[in-house]
């Protein structure tokens, strides 16, 4: 991230001054279909969704390091008619 995010950065002479000293880590993993398996989140937080044999997203969970409950998700697709 950039120190100072409310000014322009000259990008051009190739400056690392202007980012911040901390990384942020992401770990994702995929199957062989390129979707995710899980994701790690820098918090430490885990998303790891649930796909539908069809290959739509069935359910997602997301654990939180700090208070280790899992959260649940159930997608389920809205369906809108058109106004005619």
């Amino acid at each position: 991230m950039r120190k100072t995010y409310n000014a322009e950065t000259n990008w051009s002479q190739g400056s690392v001054e202007a980012l911040e000293p901390e990384t942020w880590t992401t770990e994702t993993h995929f199957d062989a279909m390129g979707r995710v398996l899980s994701r790690r989140e820098p918090d430490g937080a885990l998303y790891e969704p649930i796909f539908h044999i069809s290959g739509r997203l069935d359910k997602a969970y997301m654990t939180r390091p700090a208070a280790r409950a899992r959260l649940s998700s159930t997608a389920s697709p809205t369906i809108r008619k058109a106004n005619g």
